[in-house]
């Protein structure tokens, strides 16, 4: 979980330190594999939309101050924890295929590290 910091301080840093286009770059990444772990006939997977609206949160918090900036937030920091956990679900199982494909190629004299 994430440790809290004051809401001033969190928007401060965020302001200056952030680039929200990352996150668009993180979606542009993502598609890259979209071929290969898209559902059938090429529909985007739900973690991309989630991305997107996690850009547009983050901008809206970037650029506008309101009495709700802590709710916001907060709703921003546990959608980052949600997408970050099924990322890293999809690295370890992707890994683990790798394993798998790096075993069976290993008997043909194939090493793919």
């Amino acid at each position: 979980m994430f440790q809290k910091k004051s809401l001033a301080k969190a928007l401060r840093m965020l302001r200056a330190k952030f680039e929200s286009s990352d996150i668009l770059n993180a979606v542009d990444h993502f598609d890259e594999v979209r071929p290969v772990i898209s559902d059938h006939e090429f529909r985007p997977p739900e973690i991309r939309d989630k991305l997107l609206k996690l850009h547009s949160e983050t901008m809206h918090l970037i650029n506008y101050t309101g009495e709700k900036d802590q709710e916001r937030l907060d709703e921003i920091l546990y959608a980052v924890e949600e997408i970050d956990s099924e990322i890293l679900d999809c690295l370890d199982n992707l890994k683990k295929v790798h394993r798998t494909l790096a075993k069976l190629a290993h008997f043909g004299g194939y090493d793919p590290d």
